[in-house]
């Protein structure tokens, strides 16, 4: 019942790889131009791989800002929950003492 999509899914993107190695190879094949535009090429690769290159580091430098704040979050809950369920035992157990005294059993 479920298959058919997903054997159309996976013949689909086979389909886009092939598609995209095709193409690959036709490009590949062009000739790459006169010496100017091989500069340009050059110069438009290099600023690309350095754009991408700033891109990763501040990335990585959100990602462990974000994780951080995440395990300080969680430690902090955490942390907070134990104490905060002591907190709730000691008055429960001064609300139990006060009912006692208030209410003395008879027997």
């Amino acid at each position: 019942m479920f298959e058919a999509p997903l054997i159309l899914g996976l013949l689909a993107g086979l389909l886009a790889v092939a598609y995209a190695v095709l193409l690959i190879k036709q490009i590949g094949k062009l000739p790459q131009g006169n010496e100017k535009m091989q500069s340009i090429a050059r110069a438009i690769r290099e600023g690309a791989s350095a754009y991408m290159k700033r891109q990763y580091r501040t990335v990585a430098i959100v990602a462990v800002v974000v994780a951080a704040i995440a395990a300080a979050a969680a430690l902090s809950a955490k942390t907070r929950s134990s104490s905060t369920a002591a907190r709730w035992r000691l008055r429960f157990s001064a609300a139990q003492a006060e009912a006692r005294a208030l209410f003395p059993a008879t027997t």
